[in-house]
């Protein structure tokens, strides 16, 4: 699974591919991730994996 930025809204999001538009907003300006933005995802999911366990959200 590969980690995809949409440099238009900066959502961050995995794929199986590098897709044709932003799943969020829709521009076209979407490319792989880089290292930074990569680790700043992981740190995301972690987070709410975390937020999910304490029941701060539903899982």
């Amino acid at each position: 699974m590969n980690i995809c930025f949409c440099v238009e809204c900066r959502f961050i999001f995995p794929s199986a591919h590098l897709p044709g538009a932003c799943p969020d907003c829709g521009a076209k300006k979407v490319r792989y991730a880089s290292y930074k933005e990569r680790h700043e995802y992981k740190q995301f999911q972690e987070i709410i994996r975390e937020e999910i366990r304490l029941g701060v959200i539903p899982g």
